[in-house]
């Protein structure tokens, strides 16, 4: 926490609104680790009064099952203006495929690849990754801004249940064996 406030008393002095929410973001998670959930709630709801001040979505929905799994904890839906910020935050969070009980951790990560569908721009972009290009040479060959590539990679990366191009490669190259089979 004080390596945060550190952080928070730059991003303060420079005028980073979106790291100073990242800091406040980085509380509520590190306070929900140590079930301080009230105090966690606080920072949360800090952290997206914020967001919606500065128009920031992308830097929640990157954030990912950390996020994911606090959010339902703010009841904002009947807070007005913010209430309609929320429900935007919640309505652009990835689903997660259902979970059947009975299989087991590596069939459900299957299950997940196999189901999760890619949308056409992200299937340009693990086309383009099997060619080995990199992140500039896809957003100049799709005309996107190296953003959005990257914006469209931490996507792919979520569905596939990955981390790696290469990873991303192998389970794209199964997925369209699987296809053909």
């Amino acid at each position: 926490m004080q390596a945060l406030d550190i952080v928070e008393r730059h991003a303060s002095e420079l005028g980073r609104g979106q790291w100073r929410v990242k800091v406040e973001l980085l509380r509520a998670f590190a306070l929900a680790e140590l079930e301080r959930n009230a105090e966690a709630r606080e920072y949360l709801h800090s952290a997206v009064a914020s967001g919606y001040r500065l128009g920031l979505v992308r830097t929640f929905l990157d954030e990912g099952e950390a996020f994911q799994s606090l959010l339902p904890q703010l009841d904002l839906a009947d807070d007005g203006v913010l209430g309609d910020y929320y429900r935007k935050l919640v309505q652009d969070l990835p689903e997660a495929p259902p979970i059947e009980a009975d299989k087991k951790p590596s069939a459900l990560i299957e299950t997940a690849r196999e189901q999760t569908s890619l949308t056409r721009r992200e299937q340009d972009i693990v086309d383009l990754l099997e060619q080995s290009m990199s992140n500039k040479r896809i957003a100049l060959t799709l005309n996107l801004s190296l953003q959005t590539v990257k914006w469209n990679l931490k996507n792919i990366f979520f569905k596939f249940g990955v981390s790696s191009r290469y990873d991303a490669i192998v389970v794209a190259r199964k997925r369209r064996d699987g296809e053909h089979t």
